[in-house]
């Protein structure tokens, strides 16, 4: 391969296009019509996702090597998962299919069938064929292999079917400890990232809380390699580890950390951004747990804020209800509430939680608006479950108030 084909691959493997294109422009004056160049144009096409420019280019071609029905059958594949919700054409994946097999059973000299079978497997699996899709994983393990680390890619696939789809959490480990032990780093730290936060996952169903957190902070130590300069990317590590630590007993306050840096590392959203809003509200509950009402109010603003869709909306005014009550701000509060229920009435949703107009009544008590405070317990009491300790202690207040009520207008 000349100097010049080959600086165009490096361009291409580095995403640096735009010089690709020169160098094949520059080529193509004096190599038109070369096998080389035109597998070249092909590879240009098929990584900038002109599919079908890739397909037309390769399928030109007068013979079909392995390495063209490769390319050939990851352009079909790429076609069929880029296509639009209910446009994809499965003649495309099964295309995909035919062309990996005729590498399988005429190989010639290509020696990397890990790799082919590897692709294989994630071809059925789009189609949903899990079966099929394990079975050319496992062997991929079996194949020569030259592609780094392909063989704990077929690994990470086994386990997500070990833990997804057969639920065996114990399996699902075993194989993503292999995966990452045979893994050759040389193929880029990211995929050490995603490996470690999975096999976090798996920890976590296992209720290995303290493992969990050990995983975590190895996919964090990785992502500070090899994500130094995208800040995007290394935010989303840092987000991906908040979700896992939330779920994690006891280890609320390091989601919450991470979600900080999340939120540090990520530029504000102008507009509606659900993982924003998530990050807070890990965050806000945190706050709210350890008594830092104020912190813990503005995160729960922050939520509705970017989030003002947010299918747990009478559950974050309630939040933020009790956050104004906690720092003696009553009214705030009983206009939270307020809010709460004209949203609840706007929207024809029923309001069933006593706990609502509890937390309406004590903040009606505590400002004097005692009268409104007894017709807040009494719907309490209507709605509370039939519990002695919440019975006694609504109802206790309900009588407060009558009588403080009764005091205040006779005076």
């Amino acid at each position: 391969m000349s100097d010049s084909l080959q600086s165009a691959y490096n361009y291409l493997e580095h995403g640096d296009y735009r010089r690709a294109a020169q160098v094949i422009d520059r080529l193509a004056a004096r190599m038109a019509g070369d096998r080389q160049l035109e597998m070249l144009k092909a590879r240009y096409a098929h990584m900038t996702q002109d599919h079908n420019a890739c397909i037309a280019i390769l399928e030109a071609l007068p013979d079909d090597d392995a390495q063209t029905n490769i390319l050939l059958g990851d352009a079909y594949f790429a076609k069929y998962k880029q296509a639009p919700v209910g446009h994809s054409r499965r003649d495309d994946a099964e295309e995909a299919l035919r062309r990996y097999h005729r590498v399988i059973n005429d190989p010639g000299d290509y020696n990397d069938l890990a790799w082919v079978y590897y692709r294989i497997g994630q071809v059925f699996k789009a189609l949903d064929q899990r079966e099929s899709a394990t079975h050319y994983f496992r062997h991929a393990l079996n194949m020569p292999a030259i592609t780094p680390a392909v063989k704990s890619y077929a690994y990470e696939q086994l386990a997500q079917y070990e833990l997804y789809d057969l639920r065996d959490f114990k399996q699902a480990l075993s194989l993503i400890d292999l995966a990452i032990a045979v893994y050759e780093v040389d193929a880029g730290r990211d995929w050490l990232v995603r490996a470690h936060l999975f096999r976090a996952r798996i920890l976590q169903m296992l209720k290995r809380h303290q493992q969990v957190v050990q995983a975590v902070n190895t996919a964090l130590q990785q992502a500070k390699i090899c994500f130094e300069s995208d800040m995007n990317a290394l935010s989303d590590a840092y987000f991906n580890a908040g979700e896992i630590l939330d779920r994690s007993e006891g280890y609320e306050a390091h989601s919450a950390a991470h979600m900080r840096q999340y939120l540090k590392l990520r530029p504000q959203p102008e507009g509606i951004d659900i993982s924003w809003a998530r990050a807070n509200e890990v965050i806000a509950h945190t706050e709210f747990a350890e008594g830092r009402y104020q912190t813990a109010l503005q995160a729960y603003e922050a939520i509705l804020q970017y989030n003002p869709y947010h299918p747990w909306q009478t559950s974050i005014y309630y939040y933020i209800a009790r956050c104004h009550y906690h720092q003696g701000h009553y009214h705030a509060a009983i206009a939270t509430i307020n809010q709460l229920l004209d949203n609840a009435q706007d929207d024809k949703i029923e309001i069933t939680d006593f706990r609502i107009y509890d937390m309406l009544g004590s903040a009606q008590f505590a400002s004097g608006d005692y009268r409104s405070a007894a017709i807040s317990y009494q719907t309490a009491l209507a709605m509370a479950p039939e519990q002695p300790e919440i019975i006694d202690k609504i109802t206790l207040y309900w009588h407060y108030s009558l009588q403080l009520a009764k005091d205040q207008e006779e005076s």
